[in-house]
């Protein structure tokens, strides 16, 4: 269709080009200036597409671009037109969418760009830009006008001080305003200078006031851009970029700096500062000396070239070259001299330092020189390994076409084990049934059919094939299988070539390993698991642990015995058992060892191994095993301390099991971290209640040791004792001189029932309360004094106790006496009034101990008070050094501090480290390490980084380097300890050499074509593999080949893929056939012709930089053809399930009509049935009316008419109008019933009825059905209830379901019952609740009774698509839900909800 042409007067009066583009991107019609600008006719142009006119838009991109204007309606664009004779041309285009007559355009209005119009597009892109580049850099931007100090302003400019730009009004003076008081003097001389024309430019930094008072840095750059004719300045513009984030930088830069200072001479690592240009070496750490052999004075104002550390000439030029360039280097491997001339390996990080206003290098030396040595050692391994794999021959068998052995090599037959030629000539490759049942032999027929190559993996008997093995039986054999045609000069496949590769020893090994790693796995999963502190779950450990290793054994059964501690008896404490094992803990309780006594003594140190079926009948034990289906057991013993506590062991239950070296190992390993968990419970239960006694002596030494003054300190000491010793009340006494007339009470703590002295009422001095001692008190103190440790005292007879003792209802008392470095002793008291108690052993140690330590705490008081303020000096360094750090007793290794990394690096507390030694804490890997080195320290004073192996309190093991020296810490020699954790460096460098290995293996040993290239993307090693896929030798490419040469890749468009692994380090893939003999950069031996899956993965260092790409290729030639075959498949298949489909919904739409025929034809049966009484009683009244009719015209005519006769004719008359009256009008009723359901079940005509009235009628053509049966119906539906839908589909829904209780439901059921109920959902809905009380569905069949063509009655008359065609209805026509359910009793169950008005159809 033609669009209306009218906007071509618009376009004409605008010199514009018009055109009418369709949906497809053709021309449809366009105005003259279009014609005559691209020299087409109207005819001509109709033919075109918009892609023919416009060379810079694809056609591909039309769809996208008419989405675009659809949605968007109008685009703005520029591009170039070409003309019918070639030429070009830039346009601006307007492009509409327009719907005009129900069809869409796209038209578009053309202008040719003039010089000028481009010029002002240019210049307005370039603004933009330039307004973008001042956004993203934060500048703000200022323009004043020096005559009149009017100033613009960018919105940045104004954001940056906090304003919006609507409400910031800038000139000079609010702008000198904003100056902060120490820059406003210089910046407006500065400013001053530009205004008066002494200075065209500036650049300066200052801080300005921001909206909200703060105070930014901004650096501001402004130049004078206009002058009037005498040079004076008119016009200066600038921008202010804020630097507030810099200048904090820089202060914390400093800051930074003096750290850096603090750092550097307590690095464990060896570090110098040097001058860049000279060399000359500013500043050394001790470990650089130390490493180095040479003192302070040696190194310090000389050069490395002096000292002639550096061991390559040259490399300090080189070095030096590179870090101007990149300003650091990491881990760079160099070699230096030491002074002895030794050399030593080492990574060498530096980076250029500025310290205050001269660069400077920074250096940080790690010596490496034995681990290099070690790698090149392994190194060597390594290569002289791959030599021997490589060199080795492979076994090789030539087929003939007919699949018979032409030809073998030794290794075949050392393979094979076979000496008979002869042998080796009966065996025809495609009779070969290993291969057949394995799959196989179809690949190997393709070899000859096809001339393809094929390899696959297969575990082969040679016996079974008739290779008769020499001296032994049958074995298996584990192959790894590569055939490969043979074609004679005429391009026919005449041979087969095969070689196999023997892998059975890597298979067992790889089961082997596989076991070993879970072993592995396992045994530190339950070593880490038993080495959790607390036991409170051990029970729990112990099932897991059992479970665990059952599992990985595929045992029946795991268990653990223990014996009881006087060893008379044995039970079964833990138990796992397999599925379907039956348990057997609790039958196997105090069983007495004196019956088992072989048993128990093949238990004292040995594993035992026992087959029931080997067991004399008569033995306990037998009977046992029997009982629990046992048919073999292996136990180890458990012991700890010489003695054996019990025994772990397997069952195995369904068959006879010879118990193999790992598993006896195994169990081993777990009895001994079993009995070493069970000794430590045991050691627990004895250390808790010294733990207790250290616990509270530790709260003591943590009062004793927080505060400076003894008031504080004894105060809050007496209600400490008061609380670790539930006693009624503490005391302090001072002095203690029997003699003296009073005695004073220092300090008290009571509980509130048993108050004190202090709550007596008598006065308090700074002395405390003051006491009068009788008698009976002076001799208690008097014996307190002379007692060596705490004196006890209980005053059951209060008569013999003193006045102050009945006074205090004290019952039982435990006092010792004080002696600190004075004159006067002092008692310390704990008395309990509630009861009479006894105190026991380790409640008077713990008092003596805590009594000697408030002792030595008095003593000690201003000594520690003068030495606090050294000791705090010494701290804060102490404790901000980076490195864990240990001061502790040289004699008994007592922590005296650590510092936080320490406690960070081991774990442990402060409260649990201070006041303990290292081997409390248990901390020394090896027992012996302290001593020796303390040797060391002894001689030497100090050692230095010397390998160390820590026990954190986790039980991790961390590898370190301990360096120590002798400090004098007061009036004592401590030992000040700096550690270095290396574990990670340790295990880094394990995990090297084991993913050497490993990446060696895998890439050898790769069925796909691997190689390695260097980070230029040359070739460096290549698996055997791609040697065989390139028939290549290393020497052939191996340095030779680069990808980035390869024409092949650069042809097919990967090129680009690959330069983004070396440039970006991504992993990329793409799919290219690959051609050798179009390679140009090698000419190669080999021909290859495939198609490869190629995937390239980059190898990063740990700076992210690309080292190394591993390059795989995976042959899928034949993949590509099975695809391409299986997509042809796929095709045909949808095509004939589009048949079959069509021919299915036939099928369907025909058995829904007989079913709605059948229900029809019910239907009139019903009608029959119901109309057959009304009619019958019409057609006997009829003719009884006949009789009684002839009778009367028969007495008429004989003139023998009596009055009575006609009385009683008329009376019978009208009794049979009557009768016919109302049989006609229930046989009329009856048909207008059956009418309007004919019409609802043949018709999907809406209207709107009542649903019970509806229902009622359904149940009408029905009730022929129920005449000769005892079953019902009730309706439980309330009138009114009106529905706007589709009777008919409803009363089909209704009809099929009570024919389904009819049919399935009640048979065999003489009264059932089906219950129809009704319920509103609101105004909106309605329930209909269909239920009977037949046989019910069974539960297995109850998610299918919807699906088409499912029934249980197949064969007898059943379609089933009754319950198909209810689902369809009610949730199609009806517009509702149907779910089934199992009521309560029995039966089934159906709830429709639907809709009171239904959707249109």
């Amino acid at each position: 269709m033609t669009p209306p042409l009218n906007p071509f007067d618009t376009a004409q009066a605008a010199n514009a080009m018009l055109f009418w583009i369709n949906p497809e991107g053709r021309f449809i019609d366009a105005n003259e200036q279009a014609f005559h600008a691209l020299g087409y006719s109207r005819q001509e142009l109709q033919r075109l597409a918009l892609w023919d006119v416009d060379p810079g838009f694809p056609c591909e991109h039309w769809p996208d671009h008419w989405q675009e204007l659809r949605q968007a309606k109008t685009l703005q664009f520029q591009t170039t037109h070409r003309a019918r004779d070639g030429s070009q041309s830039p346009v601006e285009v307007f492009a509409h969418y327009l719907e005009l007559d129900g069809h869409a355009y796209n038209c578009a209005l053309a202008y040719r760009l003039t010089p000028q119009r481009q010029t002002e597009n240019a210049l307005r892109e370039s603004e933009e830009r330039l307004a973008m580049a001042l956004v993203v850099s934060g500048q703000g931007l200022y323009d004043l006008d020096i005559a009149t100090g009017k100033t613009i302003f960018s919105d940045e400019y104004a954001r940056m001080l906090g304003y919006e730009p609507s409400e910031l009004e800038l000139t000079p003076a609010i702008w000198a305003s904003w100056l902060h008081p120490e820059d406003r003097e210089k910046i407006l001389h500065l400013f001053e200078d530009c205004v008066t024309g002494d200075r065209r430019d500036y650049r300066a930094e200052f801080r300005l006031r921001t909206r909200s008072g703060d105070w930014i840095w901004v650096l501001s750059m402004g130049k004078v851009v206009n002058s009037d004719a005498i040079g004076r300045p008119l016009r200066m513009v600038g921008t202010h970029l804020n630097i507030t984030e810099r200048k904090r930088t820089e202060a914390a830069l400093r800051e930074s700096e003096e750290r850096f200072a603090k750092a550097f001479h307590a690095s464990p690592a060896p570090m110098c500062i040097s001058d860049i240009e000279t060399g000359r070496f500013l500043d050394v750490n001790a470990q650089l000396l130390r490493m180095f052999d040479y003192t302070r004075d040696q190194m310090i104002g000389h050069t490395s070239v002096e000292l002639g550390t550096w061991a390559d000439p040259g490399t300090r030029e080189q070095t030096i070259a590179q870090l101007r360039t990149d300003r650091f280097l990491r881990e760079v491997p160099m070699r230096f001299r030491i002074r002895t001339g030794d050399i030593r390996q080492t990574l060498y990080s530096v980076e250029i330092l500025r310290l205050g206003e001269q660069d400077v290098l920074l250096s940080l030396i790690f010596d490496i020189t034995e681990r290099q040595r070690a790698e090149m050692a392994l190194r060597a391994s390594e290569t002289f390994l791959d030599s021997i794999i490589t060199q080795s021959p492979l076994p090789i068998v030539v087929f003939d076409a007919a699949g018979a052995i032409v030809r073998s090599n030794r290794a075949t037959r050392e393979l094979f084990q076979v000496t008979d030629e002869e042998a080796l000539s009966r065996y025809n490759l495609f009779r070969d049934e290993q291969l057949r049942e394995q799959g196989y032999l179809p690949l190997l027929e393709r070899v000859f059919q096809a001339g393809e190559t094929v390899r696959f993996q297969i575990r082969y008997d040679p016996v079974r094939a008739q290779f008769p093995a020499q001296s032994r039986s049958a074995f298996y054999l584990d192959l790894d299988s590569t055939t490969f045609p043979v074609r004679d000069a005429g391009g026919r496949i005449t041979h087969a070539v095969t070689y196999q590769i023997d892998i059975t020893e890597r298979k067992a090994a790889e089961t082997r390993l596989r076991y070993h790693l879970d072993l592995e796995q396992a045994m530190a999963e339950i070593s880490a698991l038993m080495i959790k502190p607390g036991w409170d779950d051990f029970d729990a450990r112990v099932n897991w642990t059992l479970e665990r290793i059952g599992r990985l054994t595929q045992v029946a059964r795991s268990f653990l015995f223990l014996i009881a501690p006087d060893g008379l008896a044995m039970s079964n404490t833990h138990e796992w058992c397999a599925e379907g094992i039956h348990p057997r803990m609790l039958d196997l309780q105090n069983l007495p060892t004196a019956d088992y006594p072989p048993f128990y003594e093949l238990l004292q140190g040995e594993a035992v191994e026992i087959q029931t079926a080997s067991l004399p009948d008569d033995t306990a034990f037998k009977q046992i095993l029997l009982e629990g289906g046992d048919r073999s057991l292996i136990c180890v013993p458990v012991i700890w301390s010489g003695k054996l506590r019990g025994f772990i062991g397997f069952d195995a239950v369904t068959a006879e099991r010879i118990w193999q070296e790992e598993d006896i190992r195994l169990l081993r390993m777990v009895a001994e971290i079993m009995a070493h968990t069970l000794q430590h419970i045991e050691s627990d239960l004895a250390l808790r209640d010294n733990a207790r006694f250290l616990e509270n002596l530790d709260r003591i030494s943590h009062i004793l040791t927080r505060r400076e003054k003894d008031a504080d300190v004894l105060a809050e000491l007496a209600t400490a004792i008061l609380d670790i010793f539930q006693a009624d009340r503490v005391f302090f006494l001072y002095p203690c001189d029997p003699n003296a007339a009073t005695f004073h009470v220092r300090f008290e703590a009571t509980r509130p029932e048993w108050p004190g002295v202090f709550a007596s009422g008598a006065e308090i001095t700074p002395d405390g309360v003051e006491i009068v001692p009788d008698d009976a008190f002076r001799s208690d103190i008097e014996q307190t004094l002379c007692h060596n440790g705490p004196m006890l005292s209980e005053f059951a007879d209060a008569s013999e106790a003193s006045e102050l003792i009945r006074r205090n209802g004290i019952q039982s008392q435990m006092v010792i006496a004080l002696y600190p470095q004075s004159d006067r002793p002092w008692v310390l008291g704990a008395q309990q009034c509630a009861y009479l108690r006894q105190w026991t052993l380790a409640e008077q140690r713990l008092f003596q101990t805590i009594a000697e330590r408030v002792s030595d705490t008095l003593s000690g008081h201003l000594l520690l008070k003068s030495l606090k303020e050294s000791e705090e000096r010494f701290a804060k360094a102490f404790r901000a050094s980076p490195a864990p750090m240990v001061i502790s007793n040289i004699e008994t290794g007592q922590y005296l501090d650590v510092n936080e990394q320490w406690l960070k690096m081991m774990g442990h507390t402060r409260a649990e480290t201070i006041g303990h030694t290292s081997i409390e804490l248990d901390i020394w890997a090896d027992p012996g390490m302290r001593e020796r080195m303390i040797a060391q320290l002894r001689a030497d004073g100090f050692f230095q980084d010397v390998p160390v192996r820590f026990r954190t309190k986790t039980g991790a093991i961390l590898d370190a380097l301990w360096s120590a020296e002798t400090v004098r810490l007061g009036e004592q020699d401590v030992m000040l300890s700096l550690v270095y954790d290396i574990s990670e460096r340790k295990r880094s460098e394990e995990a090297l050499r084991t993913s050497e290995a490993f990446l060696e293996a895998i890439i050898e040993h790769s069925p796909h074509s691997m190689w390695v290239s260097d980070d230029r993307g040359t070739l460096i090693r290549m698996n055997q593999s791609c040697r065989d896929m390139l028939h290549v030798a290393d020497e052939d490419l191996v340095g030779k080949y680069n990808i980035f040469e390869d024409n092949i890749v650069e042809q097919q468009g990967a090129m680009s893929l690959v330069k983004r692994v070396f440039e970006q380090g991504e992993r990329v893939r793409f799919t290219i056939r690959y051609d050798s003999t179009q390679l140009r950069s090698l000419q190669l031996r080999g021909v290859t012709q495939v198609i490869l899956e190629v995937t390239i993965s980059p190898v990063l260092d740990t700076r992210k930089r690309v080292v190394h790409a591993i390059v795989q290729h995976v042959n899928i030639t034949e993949r590509k053809r099975v695809e391409e075959e299986l997509q042809g498949h796929r095709e045909r298949l949808e095509e004939l399930v589009a048949e079959r489909t069509a021919d299915l919904r036939q099928a369907m739409a025909q058995l829904v009509q007989s079913e709605k025929l059948a229900a029809l034809g019910s239907l009139v049966a019903g009608v029959a049935h119901e109309l057959n009484t009304p009619l019958g009683n019409t057609r006997v009244v009829a003719s009884s009316l006949g009789e009684h009719l002839h009778e009367f015209a028969a007495a008429v005519e004989s003139g023998a008419l009596h009055r009575s006769q006609v009385s009683t004719f008329l009376n019978r008359g009208r009794e049979a109008v009557d009768l016919l009256e109302r049989n006609t009008a229930r046989a009329a009723d009856l048909i207008s019933h059956f009418k309007q359901v004919a019409v609802d079940q043949t018709s999907t005509r809406r209207r709107s009825f009542d649903l019970r009235q509806t229902i009622e009628e359904v149940l009408l053509t029905l009730r022929p059905q129920f005449k000769r049966t005892a079953h019902r119906i009730e309706l439980e539906i309330p009138p009114d209830l009106e529905l706007d839908s589709y009777p008919g589909p409803l009363e089909q829904v209704i009809a099929n379901l009570i024919g389904n209780s009819l049919t399935h439901g009640f048979e065999g059921i003489a009264e059932g019952v089906i219950r129809i109920r009704a319920t509103p959902l609101g105004t909106t809905h309605v329930e209909i609740d269909f239920t009977d009380n037949g046989v019910g569905i069974p539960e297995t069949i109850l998610k299918r009774i919807f699906d088409p063509f499912f029934t249980t009655r197949l064969g007898k008359g059943g379609s089933g698509l009754g319950l198909y065609i209810v689902y369809n209805l009610v949730t199609g026509s009806l517009g509702g839900a149907i779910q089934v359910y199992k009521p309560p009793e029995n039966g089934v169950g159906f709830t429709i909800t639907l809709p009171r008005t239904a959707p249109d159809r």
